[in-house]
């Protein structure tokens, strides 16, 4: 019997038939091996101000990600906080005072990349019981400020003890932070007008501090104002530390 072996290139020219077959019969084969992986690429993260005060300053974050195929992109936030958001673009209020690393995780769904951490600072806010390192200027009264702190805006309660005064000052007290919230901040707060009828008949009095806080936000150091009505005007140098 008598057996025919095909020759080299008759070989060959069946081979490619078969492959010719295969990707016809599984046309995204090729396409399949063709294809390259896609990645989200983080880039930095932009950040509305670098420093703030804690539980008032609102931040911004925005992601640079971009995708080489323009996938539709997926983000999730880590603010360093235990705190989380996702989207391009997140807002975020720090509630304790401290340095925080902020990173995003970007997702193409088929990939994913971590940023760089972009690196924010929160100090302290005004709000708390603030006490005069010594009198008032004129009477030599200690006096404590309560505030509280919405924005740049401060208000509170005033007490004081010593010669002029003892206890609360009845009414709320007005004051002012400066913008951006950082420290050193300039600081101003003024008294409810008050009367003291026992010791000082007749006189309304106002107590206003004017100063800026250290770059802690732990000491406010500047100038204390007693105006009377026909007593005088007392002026003097003082610290409230807290």
């Amino acid at each position: 019997m008598r057996v025919t072996v095909p020759g080299k290139h008759t070989a060959l020219r069946q081979i490619a038939t078969i492959l010719a077959a295969a990707l016809i019969l599984a046309p995204g084969l090729g396409d399949l091996v063709a294809a390259e992986p896609t990645v989200a690429a983080a880039g930095a993260i932009n950040v509305s101000g670098g420093t703030g005060m804690a539980s008032i300053t609102q931040f911004t974050f925005t992601s640079n990600a971009s995708d080489p195929d323009n996938d539709s992109l997926s983000y999730t936030w880590n603010f360093g906080d235990g705190g989380s958001g996702s989207g391009a673009s997140v807002t975020h209020t720090f509630a304790a005072a401290g340095t925080f690393g902020v990173s995003v995780g970007v997702s193409d769904g088929k990939t994913s990349v971590n940023s760089p951490n972009a690196s924010v600072t929160v100090g302290p806010n005004l709000a708390g019981a603030w006490r005069s390192s010594n009198g008032d200027p004129g009477f030599g009264s200690v006096v404590t400020v309560n505030l509280t702190q919405s924005a740049t805006t401060l208000a509170g309660t005033m007490s004081l003890a010593g010669d002029l005064a003892s206890g609360a000052i009845p009414g709320n007290v007005s004051g002012t932070a400066s913008s951006p919230l950082v420290h050193p901040n300039t600081v101003t707060f003024t008294s409810p007008t008050f009367t003291v009828p026992g010791n000082f008949p007749g006189q309304n009095f106002t107590i206003r501090f004017a100063g800026v806080s250290n770059a802690a936000g732990t000491v406010l150091t500047g100038t204390f104002t007693t105006t009377s009505t026909s007593i005088g005007t007392f002026t003097g140098a003082t610290t409230f530390t807290r």
